[in-house]
């Protein structure tokens, strides 16, 4: 559809520009605490010491990295994360 209203308007009026910047900054707050998360665990930023615990558990027992996996796909509730590391 943006394609489209681009070819169909080849010039970009104000309108359709606000609407970008707002869609944007919408889309980057969506994502802010999975990009911090991404970054803290990519050793951009310091883990925290409930990130700390979560990996040291994950690595002395191989079973949870599925798992943890799962949460970062959103296939697996941190709920049940959480449950299971304190389990």
């Amino acid at each position: 559809m943006l394609a489209e209203l681009i070819i169909a308007r080849p010039y970009v009026d104000a309108r359709f520009e606000q609407e970008l910047k707002l869609q944007w900054s919408q889309r980057t707050a969506l994502y802010a605490g999975e990009v911090e998360r991404a970054h803290r665990l990519a050793g951009f930023l310091p883990a925290t010491p409930p990130q700390i615990e979560e990996l040291q558990t994950i690595a002395r027992n191989p079973e949870p990295s599925s798992k943890f996996l799962g949460l970062e796909a959103k296939t697996y509730s941190e709920k049940d994360f959480v449950k299971d590391l304190t389990a």
